[in-house]
């Protein structure tokens, strides 16, 4: 009677054995490898895109000698005190044919007016002297951003990146308005119906048919992401570093 009593406390004291079950089928399953796919396009073109458009625009701001540039800084900043609403952006998206397409996740935030206001005031920090210089020289407008501007705001651009980079990996409230179909789905929002949610898609490519349990699923889900995104942003950090370490 004792030991039947004792037993189900021995089975809490003894931890059970150690399983990487969950992280085989974490690595296995279709569902979260489009998912991780999806977001890995995001990041990577996303953030291209996000880098090249917020670039052009900062550095065309930071010129004085741009005729409209203060009016286009107060729409910049007005849309940064006013955002525009859920059903708004929803509707310009519709029209713009980008529903249900991976781009509707890209250029409708393709330029973040935070990060084009801090880049702007980067640009600006450039000793005017450099840039009438490389004019003499014969320079281009381009030809000035690509090889005087850019080279001297590496640890401002690898910082900009890297808030891009993150924003379009944790892109999920877009992707809920936005993706109709599962395999458009990115691993942030496969992420939440499993975490969340508790649904456990099922796969018959896996090769085993034993399912792990859920919790364990949840667990292996988040620790395979969080290590996918470390290293993905990984280069960003090692950029950054040593633009950093170049100006000390």
């Amino acid at each position: 009677m004792n030991e039947q009593m004792f037993d189900p406390l021995r089975r809490r004291a003894i931890p059970p054995p150690i399983s990487v079950k969950p992280y085989q089928w974490g690595l296995q399953n279709s569902t979260a490898l489009q998912g991780l796919e999806v977001s890995t396009f995001l990041v990577v073109v996303g953030t291209a895109i996000n880098m090249g458009m917020t670039i052009l625009m900062a550095y065309g701001l930071s010129r004085k000698d741009v005729p409209g540039s203060k009016a286009i800084l107060v729409m910049v900043l007005i849309s940064l005190l006013i955002a525009p609403t859920i059903i708004i952006k929803y509707l310009v998206v519709r029209q713009l044919g980008l529903i249900d397409t991976l781009w509707s996740l890209i250029l409708p935030g393709a330029i973040t007016p935070f990060n084009l206001i801090v880049l702007r005031q980067f640009f600006l920090r450039i000793p005017e002297e450099l840039i009438d210089s490389a004019k003499l020289d014969g320079a281009s407008e381009f030809r000035i951003l690509w090889s005087v501007v850019l080279p001297l705001s590496r640890a401002s651009l690898a910082a900009i990146g890297l808030f891009y980079s993150v924003a379009q990996w944790n892109n999920f409230f877009d992707a809920i308005l936005y993706i109709n179909s599962p395999q458009n789905y990115p691993v942030s929002v496969i992420l939440q119906q499993i975490v969340l949610l508790g649904n456990v898609p099922q796969d018959n490519t896996v090769l085993t048919n034993i399912v792990p349990p859920t919790v364990t699923i949840q667990m292996a889900m988040v620790v395979i992401t969080s290590s996918y995104l470390a290293r993905l942003s990984f280069p960003t950090k090692i950029f950054y570093e040593r633009s950093v370490n170049r100006f000390h």
